[in-house]
């Protein structure tokens, strides 16, 4: 007999109710957030489009 998974993934869509200086620090974050992956990006392809995750971690970081 198969095997149940002992784990279960849940979505869940939210909407945040946000004031103003907390609208600005979310978009500050979320940019943050996008520079760094095309940081890591731009070094992954410079590097002959490593995709192997440890070894770019090092390179990043």
């Amino acid at each position: 007999m198969d095997t149940l998974p002992t784990s279960q993934a849940l979505t869940c869509k939210l909407k945040l109710l946000l004031d103003k200086e907390q609208v600005d620090a979310v978009r500050c974050t979320a940019q943050a957030y996008r520079d760094a992956l095309n940081h890591a990006s731009a070094v992954a392809f410079a590097s002959g489009k490593m995709s192997q995750g440890m070894k770019l971690q090092t390179l990043v970081y």
